[in-house]
């Protein structure tokens, strides 16, 4: 079950002046005639054209740290139990806090730094799904232990994808798929065997996060990142309308309720 936001993805993004988003929750469908691929999807919590919209984010009007001690991990390298917000669901998930300058509209929050993340770029594609859908599946099969240690790797949320749009007449733009790896691999993450698989560590970073439930699509997403630009700019804050964008997913598209989904505005 998968969204699709052609090249008019980029113009409308630009009009509603977006610069730096991430959709965290947008449920990724994928597509195989695997049976035993489908049933590992179903664990996967990739949304990026599904169900996954954020549910609403509880937040704190005197901020405060959502991941304290997020150092569990339900995989074979064990881990401690942990706290973390309820989208996370039994998934690891990046550790932030919650900054008081929160409002209604929107929260503003603080990403630590070392959150580590297998990457692939998916490029030539205007169409989001069908790039989407290349990316997850090369990442899939590595955590499914096509990697050199041949290590099966738990999924963990969110699935992010980071979209730089195409600036040509055809409008196709470069697509970075990312899954977020478990606590417990961190420091020793497996090594990709495929050469365009890349492991990164995140710098700390801040963000403008608005949440939204069900089932997201592309039209969904824009219009809930339009929304959020719009209640930035009503606040005097200023929207770069140039810059990349991203989405990514904390649900597997076969979970009914309580989906969770999220745009993000990087903060300057």
């Amino acid at each position: 079950v998968m969204w699709s936001a052609p090249c008019r993805f980029m113009s409308l993004l630009v009009r509603k002046g977006i610069f730096l988003l991430l959709v965290v929750g947008t449920g990724t469908g994928v597509s195989s005639s695997s049976s035993s691929t489908v049933a590992a999807a179903a664990r996967t919590p990739h949304s990026l054209g599904g169900d996954s919209d954020h549910l609403l984010i509880s937040s704190s009007s005197s901020g405060g740290s959502f991941l304290a001690g997020l150092e569990g991990s339900s995989s074979s390298r064990g881990g401690l139990g942990s706290s973390k917000p309820a989208f996370c669901h039994d998934l690891d998930c990046p550790r932030f806090s919650v900054e008081a300058s929160s409002t209604k509209k929107y929260e503003v929050r603080k990403y630590e730094a070392g959150a580590v993340w297998a990457k692939t770029l998916v490029t030539g594609f205007s169409d989001y799904d069908s790039a989407v859908n290349v990316g997850f599946m090369k990442l899939f099969h590595y955590i499914s232990g096509e990697n050199k240690e041949n290590e099966k790797v738990p999924m963990a949320a969110p699935v992010r994808v980071t979209i730089t749009p195409g600036q040509g007449p055809t409008c196709s733009s470069n697509f970075t798929v990312a899954f977020f790896v478990p606590f417990a691999f961190k420091k020793n993450p497996a090594t990709p065997l495929d050469d365009t698989i890349t492991i990164e560590r995140d710098e700390a970073f801040e963000v403008y996060v608005k949440s939204f439930g069900g089932r997201a699509k592309g039209d969904d997403i824009l219009q809930q990142a339009g929304e959020l630009v719009q209640a930035l700019k009503d606040d005097g804050i200023h929207v770069d309308s140039q810059s990349k964008f991203a989405s990514a997913g904390y649900d597997s598209p076969f979970r009914l309720l309580d989906r969770h989904n999220e745009v993000w505005v990087h903060k300057n």
